[in-house]
Parts: C-alpha cells; sequence; structure tokens
C-alpha cells in the first residue's frame, strides 16, 4: 500500500513539472521552441542615480587641539654588502641580512 502512496506522490510531481514546463515553452509543429515569459536571469543592467546625500553627523563632537608625540624611534640602519651572484655593492637593512650569501634586488628577480 505504501508503495502505491509514493507512486502516486510521484506521479502528481511529475504532472506538476510538465505543466510547468509547458507554460514556458511552446513546440510548433517544426519541433521549433518558442519561450514564453521573461527570464529573471537575461535582464540588462541599469545604472541608477545615486540619491545618496551628506548631512554630515555628530556636528557637536570637535577633534580637541593637540600636540602630536615627537618620534623616538632612530632611523634604520643599513649595512653595505657585496652581492654574492653579479659582485654589485649595496646597502640593505641590517635586519635582512642572515649569512654571507646575500644577492642584490636585481639578482633576486
Amino acid at each position: 500500500m505504501s508503495n502505491e502512496a509514493n507512486y502516486d506522490k510521484n506521479k502528481e510531481y511529475k504532472i506538476a513539472e510538465n505543466t510547468k514546463e509547458e507554460t514556458n515553452k511552446s513546440v510548433s509543429d517544426d519541433f521549433s521552441v518558442s519561450r514564453t515569459g521573461s527570464n529573471s536571469r537575461r535582464q540588462a543592467v541599469s545604472a541608477k542615480e545615486n540619491t545618496w546625500e551628506d548631512v554630515g553627523e555628530h556636528e557637536d563632537v570637535s577633534t580637541p587641539d593637540f600636540t602630536p608625540t615627537a618620534r623616538r624611534r632612530p632611523k634604520a640602519k643599513k649595512v653595505k654588502k657585496r652581492c654574492h651572484v653579479c659582485g654589485k655593492n649595496f646597502e640593505i637593512s641590517a635586519s635582512l641580512v642572515s649569512g654571507e650569501f646575500v644577492r642584490c634586488n636585481d639578482c633576486v628577480k
């Protein structure tokens, strides 16, 4: 009995699916298909006018006057090295040097 119920549900689903397809398509005698209705995925994109207005917010809040803190960090130290590939002398940050085989920017590329 449950098999018959499942069969009836599947049959009803297929009939509903077929009627849905028939509403969107019609087949003529020469088997050419003409579609009716609009396909929502195939619509041209059109830009609209920008209606946003900058009216400002929090007009009662203002930035206080202050003196910025002076920089205390020392200038970066560079060391002179010689490229072990081309032999060119160049300067590089000391923190980037590790080992004795250093390459210049041209040889790294």
